[in-house]
């Protein structure tokens, strides 16, 4: 599974940063889910619109995590 991490910075600061995933569930490699990043973090700006994406990347879900 891929995880999505987002880099962003409330709009009104761009001193308060935080990052957060959003969990991919469909079977893709990282150059996969870099080329298909966009929609979503589209989706996630305008579910979260008080927050700025400043950066992105893709990496796999630690597989431990999750257990």
């Amino acid at each position: 599974m891929m995880q999505l991490i987002l880099t962003a910075c409330l709009t009104v600061s761009s001193f308060a940063c935080r990052e957060s995933s959003v969990s991919i569930y469909e079977e893709m490699n990282e150059f996969q889910c870099a080329m298909s990043a966009l929609p979503r973090v589209a989706s996630w700006t305008q579910e979260h619109p008080q927050w700025r994406v400043i950066r992105w990347r893709c990496k796999y879900e630690n597989v431990a995590s999750i257990f």
